[in-house]
């Protein structure tokens, strides 16, 4: 009696996961070859696992990724199969002095910026999402260029429909500072991810002084986003919305206090000044998604009239289960 295999979709779904885990440059990519060797099925697949997650961390990234575009295809625009970029804000940052991207660390070499990102997005030419990571900030710390460079990529790109801003972005990002605008039009989902609240304010400093702020005219850059998606308590009243924009999605989670779940979002005020509202009577109702843990959040009955007052739909998602753990 021959062996029982486990499902194709299972051994698929753990080396995608092992790949996504790994969190050192060098360790991916010898699980990458590693792999490759164990049979020709395990080496097709974990070759298309890495084609379908482009990760770019670091200049080793971008010449492996050159290789294989370099060696293995002969179209690799045509053959190369739909994806999501995960990339390292920083390799964007050095754009200045580089002229493709496996020399994206030659500071002797000269490119016009749009250029090299050109040359990164040719590492996946049908990338339909984009995730970017940005470096550690100190506390406080305001990296408006490294913003700048992440929407000067993404405003290269097409293809891409879903963005996602993810952990260790600009950790406090005031209000006053302007913002150039420069606008992704196919875009229409937008995710800002969990990243650390600002710590480094003077002392006595309230909750709301901890709230995260972003420039005002930040959702510009998306004329045509339906769907925004906040991870971490945020002023909402103080951002400009758009008139595209359909589905707002919160996080309220257990563990964001002691900042109050609902309260600090500051939803009733920000649908006063105009936030999902509807360009006339013959658009359907926006809707706020709320992702909760099994209590209803603080704050959850004057959200709920805010709504009701403005025509919003609002909706409750138990998506935490227990502390740390996100529910499906």
């Amino acid at each position: 009696m021959s062996e029982p295999y486990l499902p194709y979709d299972l051994v698929y779904a753990t080396l995608e996961h092992a790949w996504l885990s790994c969190r050192d440059v060098t360790a991916r990519w010898t699980l990458y070859e590693t792999l490759s060797c164990v049979s020709k099925q395990c080496r097709d697949d974990i070759f298309s696992v890495i084609l379908r997650h482009v990760i770019l961390e670091t200049t080793l990234d971008c010449t492996r990724y050159s290789n294989i575009r370099r060696y293995h295809f002969d179209d690799y625009a045509e053959n190369a199969p739909q994806s999501h970029i995960i990339i390292n804000v920083d390799l964007l940052k050095l754009a200045n002095t580089a002229s493709r991207p496996e020399d994206l660390n030659d500071e002797a070499a000269e490119a016009q910026p749009e250029n090299t990102y050109k040359r990164i997005i040719d590492l996946a030419p049908r990338c339909e999402s984009v995730t970017a990571v940005f470096p550690n900030n100190s506390p406080g710390h305001i990296d408006i260029e490294s913003l700048l460079s992440f929407l000067r990529f993404i405003h290269q790109i097409q293809t891409v429909t879903f963005v996602s801003i993810s952990s260790n972005w600009p950790t406090y990002l005031h209000l006053a500072i302007p913002l150039q605008v420069i606008p992704s039009p196919a875009i229409r989902h937008l995710r800002l991810g969990q990243y650390p609240l600002s710590q480094d304010l003077p002392a006595g400093a309230s909750d709301h002084d901890r709230l995260h702020t972003f420039p005002r005219n930040f959702l510009a850059n998306f004329p045509n986003l339906r769907v925004l998606h906040i991870e971490t308590p945020t002023l909402l009243k103080d951002l400009l919305f758009l008139d595209t924009l359909e589905v707002l999605v919160l996080d309220a989670c257990p563990w964001h206090a002691p900042l109050p779940s609902m309260v600090g979002w500051n939803v009733g005020s920000a649908l006063k000044r105009g936030l999902l509202r509807r360009p006339d009577d013959t658009f359907p109702a926006r809707r706020i998604v709320v992702r909760t843990g099994p209590a209803l959040p603080p704050g959850w009955t004057q959200v709920q009239a805010a709504c009701v007052s403005h025509g919003v739909i609002l909706e409750r998602r138990i998506a935490f289960r227990s502390w740390g753990r996100t529910g499906t």
